[in-house]
């Protein structure tokens, strides 16, 4: 499979898992920021893209791309609302891009949570054990 045909089935993966009109998705769409994936759905969408592109999740890093369903008190809600209409990010979290899933796709492992490779990878160092969240573990609990 080329890369284009792989880009064209992940860009097809997102746009139906997530109900995006496929013009919508590039390359650097961001999940979280430019298509609202967090808490649950997150933890949903990554397990099933995994599933369907069998991509081996053991390295994933849950807590470092993706916070809590929703604002969990009013204070936080209104922050990111103010943020958000400042366009400031709304988040800390190392974003996912549509060429991150790609990368991922045709590796069939999850390689960016490493120290120092991938794009998200090069962002932040180390996330300690307990912030470590394997989506079988996830996907088994809820």
């Amino acid at each position: 499979m080329t890369d284009d045909d792989l880009y064209a089935r992940v860009v097809e993966f997102v746009a139906k898992t997530l109900h995006v009109r496929g013009e919508r998705i590039h390359a650097t769409s961001r999940l979280a920021d430019d298509f609202g994936v967090d808490g649950d759905d997150a933890v949903e969408f990554m397990t099933k893209f995994s599933e369907t592109f069998s991509v081996d999740m053991s390295e994933f890093q849950f807590s470092r791309h993706f916070g809590p369903e929703g604002a969990s008190n009013p204070i936080d809600l209104l922050v990111g609302i103010v943020r958000s209409a400042c366009g400031m990010r709304t988040h800390d979290f190392v974003d996912i891009r549509i060429r991150d899933l790609v990368s991922a796709a045709r590796q069939r492992n999850w390689r960016l949570d490493r120290p120092g490779t991938g794009e998200a990878g090069a962002e932040l160092s180390q996330v300690s054990a307990p912030d470590q969240v394997e989506l079988g573990r996830a996907k088994k609990s809820t």
